[in-house]
């Protein structure tokens, strides 16, 4: 027990270095705002072309975004290493806006989002702690994704609703994409907890700190109860439970609502690098997309002059089309089949898998998901990969679109191991 106390005590030093002037008796939203400011502090928060890597994380993110020739620069990004004061999650988040205010609606998505998602998760964590009937075994309904996916879909009509609300950005003729990504790590002391400390252990822990779970100050404490008490349950009821039953290994959760696209960089049997896409592109012709759109009286077609390019419309009108069906914000056809709901997956992050790219459709108009994980890995310098991809579809778009303005082009680049990159992968070449 003295091993385990000492651990335990290491983990509490740094949650009160972390918390800083956060009051005790703060909201859940009050006190992830305040992390959030904390984190801006401390460089942890990225919002604008460059990197971020903080000291002993094997995380690395670039990021870049290029104006187009519409006007104002509407997208917008942020990368937050140690998301929630946790070393082991990193949020990233890219959001391409459109409409006369669609620069607005797509920065307050970004503000919004994170710290509303901080709280929701806090607090599915917090319920499925104390819930005494919860056992992973059999319930897998709020296992790690699914406490993911249900704090994404109430963040993300939380964050729509109070984006209709705000009294400072009309919304109703412009709106927002957003595509975002928690990274989530198995740290050292999870694998100790996991192994080597016993069901009594966990059990007196667990009594003595019981009332620290419903405060959501305690993030990293909430989320170390947490699966304690998962093991406590297995191991004491389940002989053949094993600890890879409650951790699965790094996972990546990525929720899109809109037409970006995320790729993952990953090494095949024969040992080249291949792209996997991640992410639906949510265009109002696909199938079950304009299904419900027009179940809602809403219409989907093509202009004379733009073949090809499908768009939401209403009823009666012709000239509000919106050309994805999933945004925050465009009421004018909120009510005829756009929605703001977010396809929510995952994916678990194995030693093949090298870097994830998250990018605006001005990216993958013009290249395939093979030429930028290709643009990716063929950046001499890690930090200059995502301006490497911008760069590229920039020259792509003015071959391959003449005569049409280039789109405003934004890419995050998320690395996910400390090697480099051409000492494990073998690119194949491709005319760019």
């Amino acid at each position: 027990m003295g091993q385990f106390s000492a651990m335990f005590n290491g983990l509490a030093r740094s949650l009160s270095v972390k918390k800083g002037k956060i009051s005790r008796n703060c909201g859940g939203r009050e006190a992830a705002d305040a992390m959030m400011k904390d984190a801006k502090k401390n460089d942890l928060i990225l919002k604008s072309s460059g990197i971020v890597s903080a000291d002993g994380s094997n995380n690395f993110a670039a990021v870049f975004s290029k104006r187009g020739k519409k006007g104002i620069n509407q997208d917008c990004y942020i990368v937050w290493e140690e998301f929630g004061c946790q070393k082991d999650m990193m949020f990233c988040g890219i959001f391409d806006g459109h409409g006369p205010w669609g620069h607005f609606v797509a920065k307050m998505v970004r503000e919004a989002m994170p710290s509303s998602l901080l709280c929701n998760w806090q607090e599915t964590l917090a319920q499925t702690s104390i819930d005494t009937d919860f056992d992973i075994t059999v319930d897998k309904k709020l296992d790690r994704f699914n406490m993911w996916k249900h704090s994404y879909l109430k963040t993300c009509a939380a964050v729509d609703q109070e984006l209709e609300q705000h009294p400072g950005i009309d919304s109703f003729y412009s709106g927002t994409t957003a595509l975002t990504i928690v990274r989530q790590m198995i740290i050292d002391i999870f694998m100790e907890l996991a192994t080597n400390v016993t069901c009594e252990d966990l059990e007196l822990l667990f009594l003595i700190d019981v009332k620290l779970t419903c405060s959501l100050e305690h993030m990293s404490y909430l989320a170390y109860v947490y699966f304690a008490v998962q093991l406590i349950k297995n191991l004491r009821y389940s002989p053949n439970f094993y600890w890879t039953d409650v951790f699965q290994g790094d996972l990546i959760v990525l929720a899109n609502v809109g037409d970006s696209r995320a790729v993952l960089a990953t090494t095949s049997d024969d040992g080249n690098l291949v792209p996997v896409q991640l992410t639906v592109d949510f265009k109002p012709n696909l199938p079950q997309e304009a299904e419900r759109i027009m179940q809602c009286k809403g219409r989907v077609f093509c202009l004379e002059d733009e073949p090809g390019v499908h768009r939401v419309w209403p009823p009666y009108e012709e000239t509000l089309g919106l050309a994805m069906s999933r945004a925050f914000g465009d009421y004018c056809v909120k009510d005829f089949g756009l929605i703001s709901v977010p396809e929510v997956t995952q994916w678990n992050i194995t030693s093949r898998d090298h870097f994830v790219v998250l990018a605006t459709d001005g990216v993958w108009d013009v290249l395939s998901n093979q030429e930028a994980v290709q643009i990716v890995a063929s950046s001499p310098d890690r930090s200059k990969a995502a301006k490497c991809l911008v760069d590229s579809a920039v020259r792509a778009w003015k071959r391959k679109r003449r005569g049409i303005a280039t789109d405003d082009i934004s890419a995050i680049c998320l690395f996910f191991h400390t090697p480099p990159l051409s000492q494990q992968i073998h690119p194949v070449s491709l005319p760019i």
